[in-house]
């Protein structure tokens, strides 16, 4: 549904047209997005002119926007950033970020190693850009981290964040050149470049424009270290976290953030943040025993609580 209000609109004036354009009030968009009410009021009348990428890309969920929609938000965002550049080609695309759940708990000392490799990045320490491997059993939550990461309004990561689904648990999970094909066509690259190119070049040509990003991309539920190695950068500021529930030992120089189970008290306090404190206070007994039941597991517990 047009606006008529392109990318070169102010955000919030933009940001209003689109939501007038569905016919929503702003506790309907904040319901829908998870974005608060005052937050996207304040965005509307530009009192808040730097929305970060989680954010815009939350309100676009919200708004139900189609990828060019969605290219013109983002657009009018980053250009309200002073300073802010995003890469050259680089476009909106299925590989974008889901939506990060709004009930996260716990896990701040694996969010701090995270942190600290973004920045590493960033700042282009280092002779390659850095890597993390986040494993853990399933349902513990290592998606959820990885998202969480990308969308913190104060990641230096101004060319956003893009998942994969590396498919590792499939019976056939997704070749290495085929996420490469992928994220060469998020990033700009035609589809008539692509077609020209071999299997060796397409790969040399990810690593000439991966190395100019400075992004997250998050290579999710891989299944080998030959799924992941080609996709690993040699230059640049692009850092790369990759999910898996196993180790994956072979691969080399790589940070490695392991996920157990939650504490007693994050397990309340994830309760807590789905059914209210309340109920959890209320009844502290059968809280923990809840708790005990899902094995203190994110996934379980949020289920459970639902």
């Amino acid at each position: 549904m047009g606006t008529g209000v392109g990318s070169t609109a102010p955000f919030g004036r933009l940001l209003r047209a689109l939501r007038h354009s569905r016919r929503l009030t702003i506790e309907e968009l904040a319901e829908a997005s998870g974005i608060s009410g005052r937050a996207i009021g304040d965005m509307e009348r530009g009192r808040s002119r730097r929305p970060h990428r989680g954010t815009v890309t939350a309100l676009a969920q919200g708004l139900d926007l189609d990828a060019s929609a969605y290219a013109d938000l983002l657009a009018a965002a980053r250009a309200a950033r002073p300073g802010a550049r995003p890469a050259e080609g680089v476009r909106v695309s299925p590989l974008t970020l889901p939506r990060g759940v709004r009930d996260f708990v716990g896990r701040q000392a694996e969010l701090s190693v995270l942190r600290s490799l973004a920045r590493e990045a960033a700042e282009g320490r280092g002779v390659a850009p850095p890597a993390a491997v986040v494993t853990g059993p399933p349902g513990s939550g290592k998606t959820s981290l990885a998202v969480r990461l990308a969308e913190e309004p104060e990641s230096p990561c101004p060319d956003g964040a893009f998942l994969v689904d590396m498919r590792g648990l499939d019976v056939r999970p997704l070749p290495a050149g085929q996420a490469v094909a992928a994220l060469l066509a998020a990033w700009g690259v035609g589809d008539a470049e692509l077609a020209r190119l071999t299997a060796e070049a397409r790969l040399a040509r990810y690593q000439e424009v991966a190395a100019g990003l400075r992004a997250v991309l998050v290579l999710d539920n891989a299944g080998s270290e030959a799924q992941v190695r080609p996709l690993l950068p040699r230059a640049g500021r692009l850092l790369v976290v990759v999910t898996s529930r196993r180790t994956l030992a072979g691969l080399e120089g790589v940070r490695r953030v392991e996920l157990g189970v939650l504490s007693r008290e994050e397990s309340a306090a994830l309760l807590r943040a789905v059914v209210g404190a309340g109920r959890v206070d209320a009844e502290p007994g059968a809280a923990e025993v809840v708790g005990a039941l899902c094995g203190h597991l994110p996934l379980a517990l949020r289920v459970a609580a639902n």
